[in-house]
């Protein structure tokens, strides 16, 4: 069942991207190549909130970030 308030998207990516950037950066070796990483970890993170509950957004981004 979809979550019915929508989380601040722009504040979770100003507060999370950079990390997510750099732990892809470190297990890619490419800049370019982690911010496409990044980008779906985003993604990713956006239908797994459709889906449920995120409890932490930090966690949960370093999670998809790491896999």
């Amino acid at each position: 069942m979809p979550n019915e308030e929508e989380p601040d998207w722009d504040r979770i990516v100003e507060e999370h991207g950079a990390r997510v950037l750099r732990i892809a950066t470190r297990i890619l070796g490419s800049v370019h190549e982690a911010e496409d990483v990044a980008q779906e970890v985003f993604i990713e993170a956006y239908r797994l909130y459709r889906a449920g509950p995120v409890q932490s957004w930090a966690g949960l981004l370093v999670r998809l970030a790491t896999l």
